[in-house]
C-alpha cells in the first residue's frame, strides 16, 4: 500500500513538473509578448523622439553607435542624455521596424525619417534585446 502512494505521489510530481515546463516550452506566447511590448514602447520612443519613453528599458551596459559619432558602453543616465540630445537636433518624423524578431534572441531594425536643419533625412535603426531577469533591456542600439 505504502509502495503504491509512493509511486503515486511521484507520478504526481513528474506530471506537475513536466505539465510546467511543457508549458513554459511550448507557450513562447510570454517570450514573445515581453519582448514585444519593449519594441513597442521603443517604436513610440523614436517615433516621437522621447527617450523617456523607453528609458526603463536602458541598462548601464548598453553599446550605443549613432551616425554623429557617439560610440560605446554608456550608463542609462549617459544614454538618455546622448539620446535626448541626438533627439532634439534630428527630430523623427516617423520609424517603421522592417523586421522585428522576438524569439531567444529578440532583435528588431528599421528605417528612421527624420528632420535635420529643415531637411528630411533618413537613418537606419538596428536594436537588440537581452534578457534581464523575467524582464528584456536594450543591449544595443545604432543610429547611422
Amino acid at each position: 500500500m505504502k509502495k503504491n502512494i509512493k509511486k503515486y505521489l511521484y507520478v504526481c510530481f513528474y506530471f506537475i513538473f513536466l505539465g510546467s515546463f511543457l508549458q513554459a516550452a511550448n507557450n513562447p506566447n510570454q517570450v514573445y509578448q515581453k519582448s514585444n511590448e519593449v519594441f513597442d514602447e521603443i517604436l513610440s520612443g523614436l517615433n516621437s523622439g522621447s527617450v523617456s519613453s523607453f528609458s526603463k528599458y536602458l541598462s548601464n551596459q548598453t553599446f550605443l553607435s549613432l551616425s554623429t559619432g557617439e560610440s560605446g558602453y554608456f550608463s542609462s543616465s549617459q544614454l538618455y542624455n546622448i539620446l535626448d540630445n541626438f533627439f532634439n537636433v534630428h527630430r523623427p518624423i516617423n520609424f517603421k521596424f522592417a523586421i522585428r524578431r522576438s524569439d531567444n534572441n529578440p532583435y528588431g531594425f528599421g528605417t528612421l525619417t527624420y528632420e535635420n536643419k529643415g531637411r528630411k533625412e533618413t537613418a537606419q535603426v538596428y536594436i537588440s534585446l537581452r534578457q534581464q531577469g523575467d524582464n528584456y533591456i536594450i543591449a544595443q542600439l545604432t543610429i547611422k
